[in-house]
């Protein structure tokens, strides 16, 4: 194939080069010149006036829309700055392996971003400007609707197929199952930080929008009649509606909270071919369009004047926009958890401490404990994939009710197990 010659003498060592001391002084790359040596810069990021220094640009701003979009190799999530300057859609640069990203949300205080992947069936975490990337869940998670909560510092995330809702700390850990019975095909997740709400959509055969507590309780039924196969959600707090969008009946409505009223908004197979996310911020509504390959964004109050913010992608998913000179309210949450040892979970008159699967909340409200300490049970394998776990059975008489071992590890088809009782440790391998 390739061939080339070199005459060595005719080089100087690498020892004596303008780059070779310190990379230059360049923060990133550093490039060999006739006057000696320029920095310079990855695409994603831009040189400093410094000339010495990288930076994401695309993080000073104070206005800007995340969304995601593609498959494999174009697969990616982007940002869209909203002060005029430009409204061409930069990918995060983000060195972890990525397929299908589907739900997203920003912790504004962190600029971290958290994304689902419907291919990989797990959730990963980066901060803006691309470092530090991580997966925090990668156990039985097929998501399409995704929440961060910067002051409980928890995450809220639907399971479509495994037809519930979960919670975790923001990095994974302490995960727990909130809502499980009567929840068909899950899409959509958001949450209203100011009330300790949270909101999501059901498709299949029982169509329908409810809420909930941020801790699971008191949840209620919004809108059961006029669905078909809804998808993105968003709040408008000032007029408290609850907006979304309906890739089945090619519609754009809202729910007003409190005259307890939908309006059609969009009503076009024209202009919503297949719609999937949404979201506003002022005054405007902006929504991804699967079979169009956009982000459109339209007029909050009438859905007039509509446009394309960007255009070119393929099958854009999530989106999201985000205001950095928004404040976030005080919360008992926001300061070692409210006190709790595990997840601290608001709701609109404070905040409840709770525990992950296999712990149970003490008598203070605070601490979560072990609740297996019965002298004789029953250990068992059961399920695949999404239903695959490990369960246990108390024989004392208290309950029969299988529980799940949580087990933070991937697991597909749990076979034979054992137990060694010296050490309370399980032993199992796969079928």
């Amino acid at each position: 194939m390739d061939i080339h010659g070199y005459n060595l003498s005719e080089y100087s060592k690498p020892g004596n080069s303008a780059c070779h001391l310190n990379n230059g002084g360049c923060s990133h790359i550093c490039l060999l010149s006739s006057t000696g040596s320029e920095c310079t810069c990855p695409s994603h990021l831009t040189l400093q006036e410094d000339g010495k220094t990288c930076y994401y640009k695309y993080t000073d701003f104070q206005k800007f829309l995340l969304f995601t979009d593609g498959y494999y190799d174009q697969a990616g999530i982007f940002i869209v700055p909203l002060n005029g300057s430009s409204s061409e859609a930069k990918t995060i640069r983000i060195e972890l392996d990525m397929y299908r990203p589907t739900a997203l949300g920003l912790d504004i205080t962190e600029d971290r971003i958290y994304w689902t992947d419907t291919n990989l069936k797990r959730i990963s975490r980066v901060f803006i400007n691309g470092s530090s990337p991580e997966v925090i869940v990668s156990e039985n998670v097929y998501s399409y609707g995704l929440a961060v909560d910067p002051l409980g510092r928890n995450i809220y995330w639907t399971d479509y197929y495994g037809g519930k809702i979960e919670v975790s700390r923001m990095d994974g850990t302490m995960r727990k199952t909130l809502i499980h019975q009567d929840v068909k095909y899950p899409r959509d997740i958001i949450i209203d930080l100011r009330k300790g709400l949270m909101y999501w959509c059901n498709r299949g055969d029982k169509e329908k929008i409810e809420v909930a507590n941020m801790d699971g309780d008191d949840r209620r039924i919004l809108v059961k009649r006029g669905l078909s196969s809804p998808n993105g959600l968003t709040l408008d707090d000032t007029n408290n509606r609850l907006y979304w969008v309906d890739s089945g009946f090619d519609t754009l409505e809202y729910y007003d909270l409190e005259r307890h009223t939908i309006t059609t908004l969009i009503d076009s197979y024209s202009i919503l071919r297949y719609p999937f996310g949404l979201t506003s911020l002022d005054g405007q509504l902006y929504w991804t369009d699967w079979y169009l390959d956009v982000v459109n964004q339209a007029d909050k109050e009438t859905a007039s004047n509509i446009m394309v913010v960007v255009s070119g992608l393929t099958e854009p998913m999530d989106i999201h926009a985000y205001d950095r000179n928004q404040t976030l309210p005080d919360h008992n949450c926001s300061s070692s958890y409210g006190g709790c040892s595990h997840l601290c979970l608001l709701r609109p008159d404070g905040y409840r401490c709770s525990c992950p699967s296999g712990l149970t909340l003490s008598e203070d409200g605070k601490t979560c404990n072990h609740t297996e300490d019965f002298q004789k049970f029953l250990l068992f394998t059961s399920g695949w994939y999404s239903q695959a776990g490990i369960f246990i059975v108390p024989l004392d008489g208290s309950s029969s009710e299988a529980k799940r071992v949580p087990i933070e590890l991937d697991m597909y088809e749990p076979s034979a197990l054992g137990l060694d009782i010296t050490e309370d440790r399980v032993y199992w391998d796969r079928h």
